[in-house]
């Protein structure tokens, strides 16, 4: 596997830290390597307790852990003159074709 050979990684992304958590564990992997361990280990640790067993505690740990890396902002804290998301559903009935 090729690495980049950098001095300072940072990752932009959208929303992959309310998708699931090996999307967390693979960002961090490439921006600290190691820092949330191996990916059996992350599940094992974190993942599976998280996800499966709704462990508060765990995700609490975690969520501490990778706290002091993560710039968060929101819409309403970027642009507040922004008017509230619109969202319309349509039913579309499928077709033969």
């Amino acid at each position: 596997m090729n690495t980049l050979k950098t001095g300072i990684r940072f990752a932009l992304t959208g929303t992959p830290i309310e998708n699931n958590l090996t999307e967390l564990w693979s960002i961090f992997n490439f921006i600290l390597p190691g820092f949330l361990l191996q990916h059996q280990q992350f599940q094992k640790r974190y993942e599976i307790p998280i996800v499966r067993e709704q462990n508060e505690a765990v995700k609490k740990e975690l969520l501490q852990k990778i706290a002091p890396f993560i710039l968060r902002r929101l819409k309403q804290g970027v642009m507040s003159e922004l008017p509230p998301k619109i969202e319309n559903k349509i039913l579309v009935e499928m077709t033969t074709r």
